[in-house]
């Protein structure tokens, strides 16, 4: 799951919460086909007015299942091809630069642990407090 596009931290509480309504979802949903299945093993649904529909139905979700499995393949494929761009490193003087602020203040805020950040109406750094971090584990 370490692949998901949006990743939240979750309680274990919550996590198994989700983890136990998925299974059982699924289980319902297990139940149910495997029924049917069964049902129509047994010959009795073949005698019913709903076989028509049910097979309709049944048709329907597979091909419903192929088209999503083809579209994901494409994406794939599609997406497969393009390269991610490489992130552009910056210098120390370059960050400083384009905040607006002193090197040695650029520094200050890279070695705090805690920082209090005070801007103007248009959003320039004015005031920086800090406290730093210790080296004691």
């Amino acid at each position: 799951m370490n692949s998901l596009i949006i990743n939240t931290q979750q309680s274990t509480v919550r996590q198994a919460i989700d983890y136990l309504a998925t299974f059982l979802l699924w289980a319902v949903f297990v139940f149910f086909i495997v029924n049917f299945i069964i049902g129509l093993m047994n010959g009795y649904l073949w005698e019913n007015e709903a076989k028509d529909r049910l097979q309709f139905y049944f048709l329907l979700a597979v091909a419903n299942s192929i088209a999503l499995i083809i579209w994901a393949i494409y994406n794939k494929i599609r997406f497969q091809k393009h390269q991610k761009t490489k992130a552009i490193r910056f210098t120390r003087q370059q960050f400083a630069k384009s905040l607006d602020i002193s090197e040695d203040l650029y520094q200050q805020m890279q070695d705090s642990q805690k920082l209090h950040v005070y801007v103007n109406t248009h959003g320039a750094i004015q005031k920086v407090t800090s406290e730093t971090r210790s080296n004691a584990l």
